[in-house]
Formats: C-alpha cells, structure tokens, sequence
C-alpha cells in the first residue's frame, strides 16, 4: 500500500514538473498555487493578472512582430538585442531612439497595452503608440503617444521617473512627469488603456502595476495606480496604427540598457 501511494505520488509529479538537476521547472501554462489561492504565483507577481502575448521565452520572441521603426534622423535598431532569463535586453551604442512595434488595425473599442520593464543608468524604456506616419524630424511619428521609465546618468542624478510624451498633428511635443520615484535596475509595469469614443474623441487613461506598496487594486484585479502626472493626459483624435516596446538610449554606452519582461495588447 505504502509502495503504491509513493508510485502514485511519482507519477503525479512527473506529469506537471520536469526535473532538471536540482530545478523543479514548471511545464508551460503551469502555476504554483498557495493553499486556498485560486491566483497563482506566477500569474499575480510575474504577469500580474495580464496574459502576455510575448514572455520572450526561450531566447526569442513568442510574437510576430513587424520589425523596428525605420524613422528619420535618430532612430535605429538597436544593435543590442539580448534574450536572457525570459526576458529582452534592448542597448545601442549612440544616442537614439528604437519603436519595436506590431501593425495593428484596433477595434472601435477600448484597446489596453501593457508592458513590464527595468531601466538601467541613462537609458528610456517602455511603450509606444503610434500612426505609423514619419514626422521626419527626429521625434517620431506625426501622432504618438509614448509612457516609459526615463533613468538619469546616475544615481547622484536622482531616481528614476514615469514619464509620459505625446502630440497630435506634428509639432512640438508635450511632455508630462510624474511624482513617484523608482528604483534603478527595478522591474515595474506601465498600463495605458483608451476611454471615449474610439477613434474620434478617446482619452488614454495610463496606469502603473507591480509596485512594491500600492493600497488600491483596480477592478480587473491587478495591483495598479493612475499614475500621478504633472497635468492630466489631453484626449486624442487620432487612429493607432503601431504598437510596441519604446528604448530610447540617452548616452553612448551600451551599457545603457532596458530590459522587458513581457509585452501585452489588445489593439
């Protein structure tokens, strides 16, 4: 009897694990549930109640992505492109920006996009949305919106920010902060869902997730907070046509990198 229950508990664990030296690795789709905990841990600290459409597992993307923008002046592939420990490190030995995006043809309803990203010295990282029409003079797209991790030169620079960019038409940008400092080389999740009349009158509602003490929790579960900018984000009048992963290097180091956990969306 004995025998048979420790055969049954082998057989049991064999079917949900993979052992590997002294790792127990979770096949895929797996979790480890606490007792009584219907979430489990790696959907609510990991993925904080999002479904990633790319995790960037097993040194490559999951998802079909359309490529890097090709903008004008300062913009460029990274020459950098790690895929460690299931996640993407993003770094470019000049000072440029990159837009690694999907051609998208949103839904006439509210669309979310999340990432979940760490920021070394010197370095932007985060999301982008965008018409997919080149200004041409430097900045981007002619309609953007862009909410990233900006991280200063140095600790002695001060701690890294929320930042929020956006403009509508062309022209000059608008730029907006917020008031939470962060932490260098620390993950945390940036949210923007849309709200209004897609795509004539909608206003982008940004939020942040992951933080290491939050006191709200949002209606779909997740640990988040609308960020507290400096001015409230303008509604926008415009059509999205790319989205994607935002790095911006603001040195020349390739040290200067971003790194990306995981990548969600639904436009």
């Amino acid at each position: 009897m004995v025998q048979q229950l420790a055969d049954d508990m082998a057989m049991a664990i064999d079917s949900e694990f993979w052992h590997r030296a002294d790792d127990i690795t979770l096949q895929e789709g797996k979790d480890v549930y606490p007792d009584n905990d219907d979430g489990g841990l790696w959907a609510r600290f990991v993925d904080q109640g999002f479904e990633p459409d790319d995790h960037f597992r097993r040194g490559g993307d999951t998802l079909a992505w359309t490529g890097w923008a090709a903008y004008a002046a300062g913009w460029a592939t990274p020459s950098v492109q790690n895929y460690e420990n299931s996640m993407l490190q993003i770094a470019h030995n000049a000072s440029v920006r990159a837009f690694k995006y999907i051609t998208v043809t949103p839904a006439a309803s509210q669309c979310d996009i999340a990432v979940r990203v760490a920021a070394n010295y010197s370095c932007e990282i985060g999301l982008m949305v965008d018409d997919g029409v080149d200004a041409g003079d430097g900045e981007g797209a002619n309609n953007f919106l862009r909410v990233f991790i900006r991280s200063p030169g140095a600790v002695s620079s001060g701690p890294p920010i929320y930042r929020y960019e956006y403009r509508a038409g062309g022209g000059a940008k608008t730029i907006l902060s917020a008031t939470h400092s962060l932490l260098h080389q620390s993950f945390y999740g940036l949210w923007l869902s849309t709200r209004g009349t897609e795509w004539s009158s909608w206003n982008p509602r940004i939020m942040t997730f992951g933080e290491a003490a939050i006191s709200s929790i949002s209606a779909a579960g997740r640990p988040s907070i609308g960020a507290l900018w400096t001015t409230a984000p303008a509604g926008q009048t415009w059509t999205p046509a790319r989205v994607g992963i935002y790095y911006r290097n603001l040195a020349t180091s390739f040290n200067d990198f971003g790194a990306v956990d995981w990548f969600y969306s639904t436009f």
